[in-house]
């Protein structure tokens, strides 16, 4: 089955943007009721069901509009702290939701793979000491928004290293994509896995023989645990593999 890496070049920045852009939210305004919607009630399901921060505050990264997010999971927090550095994507969640305290923040730096300092993460961490953190289908994005720019194994290495040492000790979650293909799955239901199998493995599971797989660099996250995984039917044959995994 051959694999491909993200295709920057065939992302039109100037409608879409690097991560989806308007046309992601056009999308979702489109599909969400239908095609989109057993995806969302997966993600929701985990949200109110599975992770279960025992704090009060949130920070959101890559928050968007939140076409995901469920308003009765964000009624469970006092303060939220979205970091969202599409306008256009502030603009339309505070408008979507009613939070009890909500700042918007614009930062397109914080991560450690978008930093020359190493700080940056950490320092911003540390400022939220109480917060919960939840990267919202933000980290298999991450090869898009560098726009190209491929990092060195080592330089991947060591972004991963400090994304993990420096969350240690704080409930977090993640849902993020897998793989994606421009195929229709052959798989509905959520998966469970006490391992997560190979890129490979899983592009063989879900899709047919001969299907070209993008890999978007996130099985590390899993990094040996148990995760779940659902398809995020995007559009008509265009599906991904969703992974869901919590700390």
């Amino acid at each position: 089955m051959e694999q491909n890496r993200l295709n920057f070049d065939s992302i039109n920045d100037a409608l879409a943007g690097p991560s989806g852009g308007l046309w992601y939210h056009a999308t979702a305004i489109r599909r969400r009721h239908n095609l989109w919607s057993p995806y969302l009630e997966n993600v929701k399901r985990w949200l109110l069901h599975d992770w279960q921060p025992r704090t009060k505050e949130l920070v959101i990264f890559g928050s968007s509009a939140g076409w995901s997010i469920p308003q009765d999971f964000l009624n469970r927090f006092d303060r939220i702290i979205c970091v969202e550095p599409d306008p256009l994507a502030r603009w339309i969640f505070t408008r979507r939701f009613k939070c009890r305290h909500l700042e918007m923040r614009s930062e397109n730096d914080l991560l450690p793979w978008f930093t020359p300092d190493p700080q940056r993460f950490s320092d911003f961490l540390a400022s939220v000491p109480n917060a919960a953190v939840l990267f919202s289908n933000l980290l298999g994005q991450i090869p898009l928004l560098l726009k190209g720019e491929a990092l060195s194994d080592s330089s991947q290495a060591r972004a991963q290293k400090m994304f993990i040492e420096d969350l240690k000790g704080r409930s977090w979650a993640s849902y993020h994509d897998l793989i994606s293909c421009k195929e229709d799955s052959r798989i509905q239901s959520t998966k469970f896995f006490s391992k997560l199998p190979t890129v490979t493995e899983l592009g063989e599971m879900y899709f047919p023989d001969g299907a070209t797989i993008i890999d978007h660099d996130t099985t590390w996250i899993s990094n040996d645990r148990s995760t779940s995984c659902a398809v995020w039917q995007i559009r008509p044959r265009q599906s991904h593999v969703v992974a869901f995994v919590q700390r």
